[in-house]
């Protein structure tokens, strides 16, 4: 197996994914059913380790902020075609 600690959070995130669709494929033996839970786990605490909370936080606030705005863009363009059709 891999030293999965010199993984960037890219690739530890992607290596996740294909451990998820591996297992999602019910054709393994349990032994490598259970090696590969081990390795996802160990890769999601690497990457747990590595987000940085406040720099996350601040993401989703934006996020949050930018769909607030989209919504708000859309239910403006619905009353102005709707005042259109009237």
């Amino acid at each position: 197996m891999k030293d999965d600690s010199r993984k960037s959070y890219q690739e530890s995130l992607d290596r996740l994914k294909d451990i998820v669709k591996e297992v999602q494929n019910k054709d393994l033996e349990l032994e490598e059913s259970l090696d590969l839970l081990e390795e996802g786990v160990r890769l999601a605490n690497q990457c747990i380790g590595r987000v940085d909370v406040p720099e996350t936080l601040d993401n989703v606030e934006q996020n949050i902020e930018t769909e607030e705005q989209d919504r708000k863009k859309d239910v403006k363009e619905e009353e102005d075609n709707e005042t259109g059709l009237s």
